[in-house]
């Protein structure tokens, strides 16, 4: 797990969408999906769900981003 990673994942959450974390990170929409599968697998469960038309945290991804901001906040 990279520290990148986590970011990527805050500011997915944070704009509800791909676009807009690629606009705020200055990085195509792509990097940004292969870095969330990459954590995804790396951890072993999603964290997104993709089902709806905006992203959402899985149950999972949920307690995950939480404690993945704590990280990124010290």
């Amino acid at each position: 797990m990279k520290l990148n990673q986590l970011i990527i994942l805050d500011a997915i959450v944070q704009s509800a969408s791909l676009s807009g974390a690629a606009l705020k990170l200055h990085k195509t929409q792509p990097a940004l999906t292969l870095a969330i599968k990459n954590l995804e697998e790396k951890i072993g469960f999603e964290l997104l769900d993709r089902s709806k038309y905006r992203l959402q945290l899985t149950e999972k991804g949920r307690i995950f981003h939480r404690e993945a901001k704590q990280l990124l906040h010290a």
